[in-house]
């Protein structure tokens, strides 16, 4: 479900009105600003391997703090933290 922009759907995350939002790949001119207002609102903004994001990060997983474990592990069971298309 699309929600509007990126960076406004993370920085949603940050704010309360969405619990969870992940991406793989990279597209740091959207996930930048989004992250900055998700960490600053106190969501917990990872790359798909619970490192802090970075703008090299390969994936990115913000979170309510409450949920961020449980969605990482959540994703990493059903697809190894990858998409599909890097080898499931």
């Amino acid at each position: 479900m699309r929600l509007g922009p990126t960076a406004l759907q993370v920085a949603q995350v940050g704010s309360g009105h969405v619990d969870v939002f992940r991406e793989y790949g990279h597209d740091v001119e959207n996930l930048l600003p989004g992250a900055l207002m998700a960490r600053e609102g106190g969501a917990h903004v990872t790359g798909m391997d619970g490192r802090p994001w970075t703008p090299y990060s390969s994936g990115f997983l913000a979170a309510a703090p409450a949920l961020h474990a449980a969605v990482r592990s959540l994703l990493a069971e059903v697809d190894g933290g990858k998409p599909a298309s890097e080898g499931r």
